[in-house]
């Protein structure tokens, strides 16, 4: 896979600041611009300094997967393993794709199956969740926080902002490497945005929050109502321009409900 060249200055940004001293380091990219790619290639980049696994973390199952489809892509010669609820990992695998949900639940034992002194790459996927409970139990097993640690802490995210403001600096030194949706949107690798906004009378004050993010139960009560999604529907119908549209949706339920008054509407 022939890398672009931001990807490549950002691997090489990783290194030099690696060399330099920096071993917890953030990087923040667009979605969309391959962030994958880049700490896929890391472990060959890496190699020379940092012989050891590569475990890569992340928070829901489908990112699990992708990035072990990503890294077996990029790294044929390598064993890639997945270890996640019912799946287990060789624990001699080069590369590690893990559930956070799984090896940072409180009291799991599944922490007990890796040789933590051999993994000296650490990748945290969705960086801006890494100050959770779970995340701190895996790193703190990794060595990944021990001060003085020769391994690499890398965290990637398209946001280095979370909503509810705690900072990122307890994990990561520094932000080592941005690529913007701007500059990505300049370059050619993003297409020009476009963004309409639509008022609804949805309230979200009384939505609790867990790990910064909105508790889904809750979030789904408060927008999954039939007068936001009809709504969301009649202002499809004038901007949508009956082009191929992507929903984002709060669970399965909110899913099915606003497909079916998109058919209610007419539309397929």
């Amino acid at each position: 896979m022939e890398l672009r060249s931001y990807q490549h200055e950002c691997i090489d940004t990783v290194v030099k600041e690696y060399d330099a001293g920096t071993h917890r380091q953030l990087v923040v990219a667009a979605t969309g611009v391959g962030k994958t790619v880049i700490f896929s290639k890391l472990y060959e980049a890496m190699k020379s300094r940092l012989s050891g696994q590569m475990l890569i973390l992340s928070h829901t199952e489908e990112i699990v997967k992708q990035n072990a489809d990503k890294a077996a892509l990029i790294n044929p010669q390598l064993k890639i393993g997945i270890e996640m609820a019912g799946v287990y990992a060789d624990p001699n695998s080069d590369i590690i794709s893990a559930s956070v949900q799984t090896l940072g639940r409180a009291g799991t034992k599944r922490l007990e199956r890796f040789h933590w002194e051999a993994i000296d790459k650490v990748v945290v996927d969705e960086a801006h969740h890494g100050i959770a409970d779970s995340y701190r139990r895996v790193l703190s097993a990794a060595g990944s926080l021990c001060e003085g640690t020769s391994k690499l802490l890398l965290g990637v995210t398209a946001t280095a902002q979370r909503p509810d403001g705690e900072a990122l600096s307890d994990l990561f030194e520094k932000v080592v490497y941005v690529y913007p949706i701007r500059a990505a949107i300049k370059d050619g690798w993003l297409v020009p945005i476009r963004g309409f906004k639509t008022l609804t009378d949805t309230n979200l004050d009384a939505v609790s929050k867990s790990d910064g993010d909105f508790v889904k139960s809750e979030l789904s009560t408060a927008v999954n109502t039939p007068e936001r999604n009809r709504r969301i529907v009649e202002t499809w119908l004038k901007l949508g321009q009956d082009r191929r549209t992507l929903v984002f949706t709060v669970d399965i339920q909110h899913a099915r409900d606003l497909a079916q008054t998109f058919r209610e509407h007419g539309i397929d």
